[in-house]
């Protein structure tokens, strides 16, 4: 699925538990010009962000393949950087286990593991708690899920944590550059950080920015412009 766009602003509004569809506030509003709308018609994107309740855990390959199997055309993840260097899928910094070992909740009762003190290996080698499926389910790196998307023709749509930034983001773009992938995919920053958006930009001048404002933070005219001038950026709300 191509993403080119010139100049491209978009607000984007993020619904857990659900899908996220990225240009109805243009296709919506009264008083965008009709070449507006228009402009965004052929790449409304459907985006499969947390969990889809089909008791598969979250940032597994089985819960990214349900979630095209649900018709999203955008699966929504989080990148952390092991100890070896590798991209890990996780939302949190880190896994919390039980006494069985097994993946719970991060920060709830159990022994917590930071992912950056973590080799790729006993990463892959953990699985999740699942008292709805018998499979076991495990954490996956990066280039699984972009190869996924890539066979499917997905969206990839990738979270960078402040973390690690230019260690991470290079990674990326090296996983990205071997698969061709980076004229396809959106990077979004947060927590909401200029010198993240501006390093990307260093490294890619045209893969699409996604910058989530923060909690609290103001949609001012001049966080507009600035996301603006960023060039096939996202301003996500």
């Amino acid at each position: 699925m191509s993403l080119r766009k010139p100049e491209l602003l978009v607000l984007l509004t993020s619904l857990l538990l659900s899908s996220c569809s990225l240009f109805d506030i243009f296709n919506n509003d009264s008083k965008a010009t009709d070449e507006e709308k228009g402009l965004y018609d052929d790449i409304i994107l459907n985006i499969a962000y947390s969990s889809i309740n089909d008791g598969y855990p979250i940032n597994t390959y089985e819960h990214f393949k349900a979630s095209i199997e649900y018709g999203f055309n955008s699966l929504k993840t989080d990148l952390r950087l092991s100890a070896d260097n590798c991209l890990v899928l996780c939302h949190d910094p880190g896994f919390t286990l039980n006494k069985s070992g097994e993946i719970i909740n991060y920060n709830s009762n159990g022994q917590t593991f930071l992912i950056e003190e973590m080799v790729s290996d006993d990463i892959l080698s953990l699985s999740h708690a699942s008292s709805s499926k018998k499979a076991l389910f495990h954490p996956i790196l990066a280039e699984d899920y972009l190869s996924l998307c890539k066979e499917h023709g997905i969206v990839p749509y990738m979270t960078v944590r402040k973390e690690e930034v230019e260690k991470t983001v290079n990674t990326l773009f090296q996983l990205l550059s071997r698969r061709g992938m980076e004229e396809d995919v959106i990077v979004n920053v947060f927590p909401p950080s200029v010198s993240t958006c501006e390093y990307i930009r260093r490294i890619n001048d045209s893969v699409y920015i996604s910058y989530t404002v923060g909690e609290g933070e103001p949609v001012s005219t001049g966080l507009i412009n600035y996301v603006r001038s960023l060039g096939n950026a996202f301003l996500c709300v």
